[in-house]
């Protein structure tokens, strides 16, 4: 379904409500198809969710329904939800975030605070050198906040917003419980993946990965959001064959040594593109850039 039909539908909506108040809601979600989407429909359904006054309906197509089955799920949606004849109801059409999420495959997406030489981590991999406060910090906690640690969302009071990640994948020595405190599941809000060649004893709700590269390409074939690539370098310079985008919170600091951002990998140039930098009054700059492939 094109472009013209996904407007057909937004038009049969608005023709619907065109003598009642319409507040629509998470606007957003049309320009950030990713967020908040309900998988597994095998056809178009409704949900109905309550806020306060205004409400939001999802439609989704996953099995490729047509223009027609659409209509009357809208209609259908309309007629649950009138009342007293007149939908009091804002909505948004999930079938467009379907639609562009299909065309954007998931991403394996490296998001990570580096020094200004090129380190990840001090040589014993501790990041606690990186300061974690300051106007940065906002962008961190809010916007990527699926890459909080769940520990840590806790303290502070915070909940994933589940809109960028769904899985994070990390090597044995980024996840290694007996270095971490004991916390033997760092991202319980996340599907974890840990990549170790050894074999390690991990709990049921921890995936064990041999094979990192096979299992990044095995889940870009799944539906999902994007996955996080929370480190360390050794397994970043092993996955940036499949690597589709940087995200480099540049911290003005240099360590002299310690894990470099791609651990020890060979000399093989792989070309990235600029997409957006951000500089805040802290020091720290958070740079983009997408893999040129």
């Amino acid at each position: 379904m094109g472009i013209p039909s996904l407007i057909t539908v937004l038009a049969l909506c608005l023709s619907k409500v065109s003598t009642a108040p319409l507040s629509i809601v998470c606007l957003s979600h049309l320009l950030f198809p990713r967020g908040k989407v309900f998988r597994g429909f095998k056809y178009a359904k409704i949900l109905l969710r309550r806020k306060t006054t205004a409400s939001t309906v999802l439609i989704r197509d996953p099995e490729g329904l047509g223009l027609a089955d659409l209509s009357v799920a809208v209609e259908g949606f309309f007629q649950f939800s009138s009342h007293g004849g007149l939908p009091a109801l804002g909505f948004v059409v999930e079938f467009i975030h379907y639609w562009a999420e299909s065309k954007m495959p998931r991403k394996l997406v490296y998001y990570v605070a580096v020094s200004l030489d090129g380190y990840i981590a001090a040589p014993n991999g501790d990041p606690s050198a990186f300061p974690i406060e300051g106007d940065h910090m906002e962008v961190v906690l809010r916007e990527y906040g699926d890459a909080v640690p769940s520990h840590v969302q806790k303290a502070l009071g915070l909940t994933a917003p589940r809109t960028k990640f769904d899985s994070v994948i990390m090597g044995w020595n980024t996840y290694n419980p007996e270095s971490n405190g004991g916390l033997d599941s760092p991202y319980a809000h996340l599907h974890q993946i840990v990549a170790s060649k050894n074999a390690r004893s991990v709990p049921d709700h921890v995936e064990l990965t041999h094979d990192p590269l096979a299992k990044i390409r095995e889940l870009k074939h799944e539906t999902g959001l994007d996955i996080y690539l929370c480190g360390g370098g050794e397994l970043a310079g092993e996955l940036l064959p499949e690597i589709d985008r940087l995200v480099l919170k540049r911290n003005p600091l240099v360590f002299g040594s310690g894990i470099p951002l791609f651990g020890s990998r060979s000399y093989q140039p792989v070309e990235f593109v600029h997409a957006r930098t951000r500089t805040f009054d802290s020091g720290v700059s958070i740079t983009e850039y997408d893999c040129a492939r």
